[in-house]
Formats: structure tokens, C-alpha cells, sequence
């Protein structure tokens, strides 16, 4: 993959194919970014917990792994019939040795030489047994053709085109950009074609694809599809469990390449890989406890110190995984771990004061190490001293930032409103017409841009079984060629703009309708173990405030507060509050942020003379309440707690699974704030307020 950057198209929407004609309706570019990865502990307990397949006292790997933040930067798009590569080819590849594959391999490349970089194109038809053949031969494309192979085996996809016009990630130095380059062709797939993948299967696909080259990587190098993100990964035989890790303060790594030539991956795997799957005395009996109980240990209390950022410690670990990789690794492959250069580096007397620790990375070896500096500072310090003490290394800078940004929407449009029957006979309030900005949306298109415009990056949308052919139709199908002609051209302008939008959709059906906290519960799998706002798509939200609509109101809340639950409120007279969840919180403008203020009670639905007794706010007007807005920013936690009032059979008054209910479970145990954002609310389920809306954003 490439070193360097290249030429990124100019537009996301060019309107001219790879043949140069001129076309009225092109699917737009995507912009993608995969990083390398790095295993931060748990080095090689990925093969070893693989074989547990053969002896089953083997304990289970565990590794945390971390993208970089170097990586691959591309955009992407459909093709009708083939996979186009552009890449910067790096410096360690032989140009000519491009076009001596292409003739070998029967596939098409195109190379430009020039300063400071030289281009090439990869044309391959999606072909079956092309792609194999290409696949197999090992090289430079290979990857490429092996991930789009599996693709095609399992999925009705035409082809694609991508523009890898940037990178920063080098090659061969233990960061897999092999790997990154297969999770990039996956992630083009999946994300252009709606294949409805998650990160797994972009990794699974990835993995599936490389091990037709000859490369046949392991199962941790995938990691990096979870991006600039620590994740736990298990290995237990063929399965494998992924979990990403929340880090509590900033971190600030740096990688070294101690550019040793005599590094051999292949005799330490030989050496380490005798031991298994059946040890046959004390060393490789060692070796077992090594990349088992000892590991695991490790990695356990490496979880713990990365969920608070605790810098110290994890330094005091690393050290302590280098002494017991040493004392039983060492032994069984003395000729490539001894690793004088290593340790000439990780103890040098002048960067003990700058670093809390280090330890080798990848499969050990002198190959690359990675330093946890003490501060950013120490850092710049830490890559001065080694500049000058160790000229022929190189450097690279990780920085394991808190996990704190919301990247992740579930829209809940499932409901069925009798209010408006029988119009909802046949189509869900959240597909109602709406005019804004003079063009006709449906309603749900509007919280899918006002979450866009606030940074939001996947959104998953909650329908019900009926509703999937439409919301396929508006986000995920292009519309006809004969219908596309027809619109004027600010509605041409929105089509390709849908077009980006649909790709961040994600279509997930709640089969029955059980109430908003079943809703909620079904996107689990989507939300994975993130913060995610949570959006009712029949409550449509006009911000008052000047650059912010409500939904960035709220995550900025959830960002100032803490990165706790936060919930949106509005005030409601007391001749309401027999109609929504109320919230009590404490007193306005006593220790809190802002307008943030910690939530004391929750109630759904109360009477008016229940909620006078209970569920008064210090500071409000007499007679008024603080109700749910309708936006929900959450942590995961929220789904054990839907999960055991379905367990148990737990239904509010109305026979459902309430939402409310399940945040009064909550505030028991966790933390909730509440912000007043500054906004209208429209609830289309009411057909006056349905009309009120109607007429707001026609008028804005």
C-alpha cells in the first residue's frame, strides 16, 4: 500500500467514469480511513489459543490490540464490473516488477512513475477465478483480490473503485498494513453495497481474504477495522470475542523500529510453536503458562489500568510482561529473542526518567518496540534522545485518547400511531412528508441530517417489518435512471447527498412491538459497547439555538458532564406531566455546569398530584415540570437492564417494555444528568402537531 500521498478526487460526486464518458447519475465517492494496528499485551496468544482445537487444557489467548494513528486514508465508490485500485506504491516495491504481474496474472496496471512518488492502477473483472489466481500469486495486489473473492462468493456485488490517496502507515515494520489494506476492500464492500456488516464482519472478511495470499496473517492483525480504539480480543480455537475498551486519559505511546535486519518471524514462530499443541518438558510447559494463566493475568489487570488511564501501572506491566516473555520464551528460540538491541534501547539511562515502561511488540524480537511515555512532552524528549543515541531508528507516535465520542445513533421508528389510522394502514408516521428547504422528506431524513451535521458517524434505524422495503428504498437504492432525470437540479443535488447519507444507515427490525425499551434492546448488536444518542422518530426537533440543533446540544452535554447518561428535557405545565416520563432534578444553578443538572427521580407517565408530591424541581415556576425530550444520549449498560425486565417479565401499565422504567432501574446504580436544550419539539403522532410541523419547516 502506499507511503505517501497521491491525488484525491477533486469531488465526491465526479460526474465521469473510469473511461472518461460523461454520466448524469454517478454514485458518489465515500471517504475511508483504516489505520495499522499495534498489540499493546498478549503477543502470539492468538495462534496459541487456536490450539486449543487439538488440546483443550490449553487456556483461552487474549491480546489488546490498538489501531495506530497512521493508516491508510481512501475514498471509494461502485464500479459495474470490476475492482480499481489507485494507489502510491512505496519504495520498497520495484515498479517493473508491477507490470511483470500484470502479464503473469492476466490482470491490468497501469504505473506512472514520477517525483515524489509513483502511481499505479489495479483493474481486475469480478471474476471468481481471476480473483483466485490473482489471490494466491502473492502480489502486490493480491490482498485486494482476495478480500473482494470472498466478498463475491457470498454477496451479489458488481465491483468497486478505490483511491488510496494517502498513508502514512509503513510497511513491514509490524503494524499489518497488509491487514489494513483487506479491511479497507471489505469495508468499501460492506458500506457501499449495504451488505448490513458489522465491524466483526469487516474483519472476518478481511481475515478470510489475506489467507488466500501467502501471507496468511493471524486473527489479531483484523483489529485494526475497529480504528484508533484498544479492543480485547479472545481466542478460544476458532472463535474469537472482541470487546472495546473505554481508555480514561489520554496515553501517549511511541513505537520504535529498531531497523534490525536479522529479525526472523519465522524462526521465533518455529521455536515458540514447538511447545504445542502438547508440551514435552519444563520449558515448554513454561511456555504454555507463559501465553496462558500468566497472560491472562496480565491482560486482566492491563483492562483495568486502560479504563482509567492509568499510566503507571501499565508501565509496571509492560515491564513485567518483557520479564516473563524472557525467562520463558527466550529459551525455546535463544538465536532471535536474546535481543541485545532491544534492551539497549528500553534501558538506556536517559529515558528511564520520561518513560513509565516498555516492552517489545509483534512477535518480539529486535524488530519493533513501544514506550509509554509519561507525558507528551516526555515524548518528544524520548524521540530526541533516541535520534541522537540510535541514528538508524525510526519513530512513530501513538497517542490512546479517551473513548468518549458518540459515533453511533439508534433512530426508533417502529411505532404504530392509531391517532392518524388510516393513513398508517399503510405507511409509519416517521415517513410523513415533510418540506425543508424546498424539498419534500420524509420525517425520519430529517433526524438523519440533523445527526449527520452533528458528527454522528452510524446510524442504526429501529423499523418494523413492513416498513423495510420503504427505508431500503429512500436510504440504501438508487433510484431509477428515468425517475432521476426527471428532477430539477436542487433535487439532483439532494439525491447524491441521500446517497452519502444512506451510506451511515443501518436498517434493523424489531419484530414485535413491545414497547420503546424492546425497541431499544433490539440495536444492541448495531450499538455494540459504545455510548449512543438515542432518537425518537416520530418527535420531530427545531433548535432556537443559533449553530447547535438539539441533538448537538445534548452530546455537548454529554461531553461537559462527565460522558455520563444524559437526557434532554423540556418544561411542561403540571396539566401534562400525565403524558410523558418525568424528570425531578436537583436544584438550578447549585454545582452544576452549564445547565446540567443531575437527575434526583424518574417517573413515567404520573399523575399531577403524584408528581406535585415527588417530582418538583427547586428553582422552576410553580406547576412546572421537567419532561423527556425525546433524545437520549446512553451508555451500553442500558441493555442488561431492558434485558432482565424481559428476562423477567418486568411490563409497565400499558403491557409494554418502558424505557422509563428502565432508566429508573438505572439511576439506582449509575449517574444521570439532564440538559434543557434550547428547542421545539413536534410530536407527529398528534395530527394538529403533525400539521404545526408541517408548517414550522416550510416556513424555515
Amino acid at each position: 500500500m502506499p507511503l505517501s500521498d497521491g491525488d484525491k478526487p477533486r469531488s465526491r460526486s465526479d460526474s465521469t467514469n473510469n473511461g472518461g464518458s460523461v454520466r448524469s447519475y454517478q454514485d458518489p465517492w465515500i471517504d475511508l480511513f483504516v489505520p495499522g494496528r499495534i498489540c499493546l499485551f498478549g503477543e502470539h496468544t492468538d495462534w496459541a489459543g487456536n490450539f486449543r482445537r487439538f488440546n483443550s487444557e490449553i487456556k483461552v489467548g487474549s491480546t489488546i490490540v490498538s489501531g495506530t494513528n497512521q493508516g491508510i486514508h481512501a475514498q471509494a465508490r461502485k464500479h459495474k464490473n470490476s475492482i480499481i485500485v489507485h494507489t502510491v506504491i512505496p519504495d520498497t516495491v520495484d515498479a517493473k516488477s508491477l507490470i511483470r504481474d500484470e502479464q503473469e496474472h492476466g490482470y491490468l496496471v497501469t504505473v506512472v512513475e514520477g517525483e515524489p512518488y509513483t502511481k499505479a492502477t489495479f483493474r481486475a473483472p469480478m471474476n471468481l477465478d481471476v480473483l483466485r489466481s490473482i489471490a494466491s500469486s502473492g502480489t502486490f495486489f493480491s490482498y485486494a483480490a482476495g478480500v473482494a473473492y470472498k466478498i463475491l462468493q457470498d454477496y451479489k456485488v458488481s465491483g468497486i473503485e478505490i483511491n488510496c490517496y494517502r498513508c502514512t502507515l509503513p510497511v513491514a515494520k509490524g503494524l499489518s498494513s497488509s491487514a489494513a489494506a483487506c479491511v479497507l476492500v471489505a469495508r468499501s464492500f460492506n458500506r457501499l453495497f449495504n451488505l448490513r456488516g458489522t465491524t466483526r464482519f469487516e474483519m472476518e472478511n478481511a481475515y478470510r481474504g489475506e489467507n488466500l495470499t501467502p501471507s496468511r496473517c493471524g486473527r489479531m492483525d483484523q483489529a485494526c477495522a475497529f480504528g484508533n480504539r484498544p479492543v480485547v480480543m479472545n481466542y478460544d480455537a476458532d472463535d474469537l470475542e472482541c470487546k472495546e475498551i473505554s481508555v480514561g486519559k489520554p496515553l501517549h505511546y511511541l513505537l520504535v523500529d529498531l531497523a534490525y535486519p536479522g529479525k526472523s518471524t519465522t524462526l521465533i514462530l518455529q521455536g515458540l510453536q514447538s511447545a504445542y499443541p502438547f508440551p514435552q518438558n519444563e520449558q515448554e510447559r513454561n511456555a504454555h503458562k507463559l501465553f496462558g494463566e500468566t497472560n491472562l493475568d496480565i491482560v486482566k489487570r492491563a483492562i483495568e489500568a486502560l479504563k482509567v488511564g492509568d499510566a503507571k501501572k501499565l508501565g509496571e506491566l509492560m515491564w513485567e510482561a518483557q520479564e516473563e516473555f524472557d525467562e520463558h520464551a527466550k529459551p525455546l528460540c535463544p538465536s532471535q529473542l536474546t535481543m541485545p538491541i532491544l534492551y539497549s534501547l528500553i534501558k538506556h539511562p536517559d529515558l528511564q526518567p520520561l518513560i513509565h515502561g516498555a516492552k517489545g511488540v509483534g512477535s518480539q524480537g529486535d524488530g519493533t518496540a513501544q514506550l509509554l511515555c509519561k507525558t507528551e512532552e516526555s515524548r518528544e524528549e524520548v524521540m530526541k534522545v533516541i535520534s541522537q543515541a540510535f541514528p538508524n531508528m525510526s519513530t512513530l507516535p501513538l497517542t490512546l485518547e479517551p473513548t468518549g465520542k458518540v459515533r453511533k445513533a439508534v433512530v426508533l421508528a417502529a411505532g404504530f400511531s392509531h391517532s392518524h389510522y388510516p393513513v398508517t394502514a399503510s405507511t409509519s408516521v416517521s415517513l410523513f412528508p415533510i418540506v425543508s428547504g424546498n424539498i419534500s422528506k420524509p420525517a425520519v431524513l430529517l433526524h438523519v441530517e440533523q445527526l449527520d451535521e452533528a458528527g454522528v458517524e452510524e446510524i442504526g434505524i429501529v423499523v418494523m417489518k413492513t416498513d423495510v422495503f420503504a427505508m431500503e428504498n429512500l436510504f440504501h437504492n438508487k433510484l431509477e435512471e428515468q425517475k432521476y432525470r426527471k428532477l430539477n437540479d436542487g433535487q439532483k443535488a439532494y439525491a447524491r447527498k441521500l446517497s452519502r447519507l444512506g451510506l451511515k444507515v443501518t436498517i434493523i427490525v424489531q419484530d414485535l412491538q413491545e414497547g420503546m425499551g424492546h425497541a431499544v434492546v433490539t440495536a444492541e448488536e448495531f450499538v455494540s459497547d459504545e455510548p449512543f444518542i438515542l432518537v425518537i422518530a416520530h418527535h420531530l426537533m427545531s433548535s432556537t439555538l443559533a449553530g447547535k440543533n438539539c441533538f448537538e446540544q445534548t452530546l455537548d452535554a454529554f461531553d461537559r458532564g462527565g460522558g455520563v447518561d444524559t437526557l434532554a428535557v423540556r418544561t411542561v405545565s403540571e396539566s401534562h406531566v400525565s403524558s410523558y416520563g418525568i424528570i425531578a432534578c436537583g436544584e438550578i444553578g447549585k454545582g452544576d455546569e452549564k445547565g446540567i443538572r443531575k437527575v434526583a427521580k424518574i417517573a413515567e407517565k404520573p399523575s399531577s398530584s403524584f408528581a406535585a408530591a415527588n417530582l418538583v424541581t427547586p428553582g422552576l415556576k410553580e406547576n412546572l415540570f421537567f419532561s423527556v425530550f425525546g433524545i437520549y444520549v446512553l451508555k451500553p449498560h442500558i441493555f442488561s437492564i431492558i434485558k432482565t425486565m424481559i428476562n423477567t417479565n418486568c411490563r409497565s401499565s400499558g403491557g409494554t417494555f418502558s424505557l422509563t422504567e428502565a432508566l429508573m432501574q438505572s439511576q439506582k446504580h449509575h449517574e444521570i444528568n439532564a440538559v434543557q436544550v434550547e428547542g421545539k419539539r413536534y410530536d407527529l403522532t398528534n395530527p394538529a402537531r403533525y400539521a404545526a410541523a408541517v408548517a414550522h419547516f416550510a416556513g424555515n
